[in-house]
This record gives C-alpha cells, structure tokens and sequence, in this order.
C-alpha cells in the first residue's frame, strides 16, 4: 500500500442536537427523520458516502439528500468498492481513516478499473496532520478536514459535479423537429462556479443562456433579452433576489416570466419571502444542475 498506515481518530463532528438523535438501534426512528422525496431525486446525482462511524453517515447523508442529491452509504473499503461498481455513483466521499482497508487503498483500488477509475473521490479526515498529497496521490480529486460542516461537504460535491462535466463534455443536444428558437434562461447568481456550473448544463440540453453576476445586472439586461425562465439566486450583493423579483414583477415587461429561486436559506420564513415576492418555484443550494433544469421545463411546461 503506497498511503500511510491506518491512524486512530478522536475527531469527530457531532452537532449540538447529537444527543437528540436517535440512537444505531433505533432503526424506525432513523428513517422517519430521512427526507426521501424520491420523485423529485430520481434524476439526481449519486453520492456513495464512505464512513466507518454511523453518526457520520447519517449526518452527511440526511443533509446531502435535504439538498437534493441521491446518497448510498458504506461503512468499510470493501463494501465502497463493490457497491462503486454496481452503482456507478458520481461522486464518491470518502473518509480517510478506517479501520481494515483504509480510505487511501480504497481509492487507489477504485482508479484501478475502467468502470470507477473516472469516479472524482472527496477525501475526508479527522487529522490535519495528513498531508494533502497523499489524498490527491492516492487519485481523490478534493481534501477536507474534519470536523466538516455538511454545507461545505455539499458544495464541494457540487464543485466535483463541475468538474467532471468540463472534463468530459456532452455535445449539445439539438432541440426537437419544429421546437423553433431555442428557450432563453438567465442565470443570477453572484458566485462564478455556480453560475457556470448552471449555464453549462443548460446550454448542453438545448437552452440559449444568458448569465448575471448582481441584481442592478439582472435588472437591466432582463427587460433587453426577454428569457423564458429566471433562475435567481437570493443571496446577491447589492440589490439582493428578494427585491430583484419584486421589481420585475412590477414591470409589465417582465412580470409574467416566471422565476425559479436558488438559495441557501431554507427555512419556511425565506420561502415564504421569495414566494411572496413572486417567484414561481424555491431550489435550496447547493442545487444540482439536473433538479434545476427539472424546474426549468416546468415552468414550461415540458416534460423532461
């Protein structure tokens, strides 16, 4: 084994509401606190979540599939392995420091086979101590240290995604025999990976897409491009999306295009915001681009 030996852990993020977590045994428990909705996941990405420790898996699960990806969890290297194989996850999270085969012969053994070899692996560990090197050595793409917040863990999930779609691009999809010109989308958001990560996807399934970094931008170039749909994420400098979405709507230019809001805040009172404001749908960031682009034909009414 190239990596380094195995190392014990004392590190472990636990939340303050740990002790109101059900306990391993309590299985009922567990599964009414999961949030499956999975009509609206059944096209979104696959993460295989590696953890040797319960509570973990749990935690970054629960949270992962809160934000809409679709997770599978294994609990030792060998087990990641054969369920990698079988499942082709998109990305995979691995913790470093487990017991038996470790993370880092874990996924030096899965950049062995062409089926997993392409699979980007995010390191997690406990110790700050390890080298970053090493992970990236033994083939993970991204290193973070525990303690982790889940958001963070999300959006490097979402950077993963990026990634590996601008490493192996999809030739665009040509929209269907008599559809005419192509449905206009902007993007606004005011963070560089997420507005690209966005506007790729969309483009590669036939969408002409338009982006803006700030409110005053999405403002003054909507009225001059008329988009079909709105992706407005809340969360902007400036003029923030809550006030950009009222004044389109008080424009009679603007306001029957429909707006489909993307933020970070996901509790019922900024919902309720936004829709008050006028949008047409809520995404909670990090978003994956196929739940969005999901969105997108629905307020046009098209099945996907």
């Amino acid at each position: 084994m190239s990596g380094p030996p195995p190392v014990a852990r004392d590190q472990v993020f636990a939340p303050s509401a740990a002790a109101d977590r059900p306990r391993a045994g309590d299985e009922a428990a567990r599964k009414r606190r999961r949030i499956r909705p999975q009509e609206r996941r059944r096209h979104a990405p696959l993460v295989l979540l590696v953890d040797d420790l319960e509570d973990q898996r749990e935690l970054y699960r629960e949270y992962l599939e809160f934000v809409g990806f679709r997770v599978e969890v294994a609990a030792d290297g060998f087990e990641a392995i054969e369920m990698a194989s079988a499942l082709r996850p998109d990305v995979v999270v691995m913790d470093l420091a487990m017991p038996g085969l470790d993370g880092f012969e874990t996924t030096q053994r899965l950049k062995l086979p062409e089926a997993t070899r392409a699979i980007p692996v995010i390191a997690l560990t406990a110790h700050g101590e390890l080298p970053r090197e090493w992970a990236i050595s033994a083939g993970c793409s991204a290193y973070l240290r525990k303690p982790c917040e889940p958001y963070d863990l999300a959006l490097e999930v979402t950077s993963a995604l990026r990634r590996a779609a601008e490493a192996a691009p999809r030739a665009p999809m040509a929209p269907p025999p008599g559809a005419g010109a192509r449905p206009r989308v902007m993007v606004v958001d005011d963070h560089e990976d997420a507005r690209e990560l966005f506007a790729q996807y969309l483009e590669a399934r036939g969408y002409a897409v338009s982006t803006a970094a700030d409110g005053d931008e999405a403002l003054r170039d909507i009225p001059l491009l008329h988009p079909d749909v709105i992706v407005m994420d809340l969360d902007l400098p400036r003029l923030d999306g809550w006030e950009a979405i009222r004044r389109l709507k008080r424009d009679p230019l603007t306001r029957a295009i429909p707006v489909v809001a993307v933020s970070g805040h996901v509790y019922d009172a900024d919902r309720d915001q936004a829709w008050e404001a006028g949008c047409s749908a809520f995404l909670s960031k990090p978003c994956p681009p196929d739940r969005l682009h999901i969105e997108v034909e629905r307020m046009l009414r098209r099945p996907v």
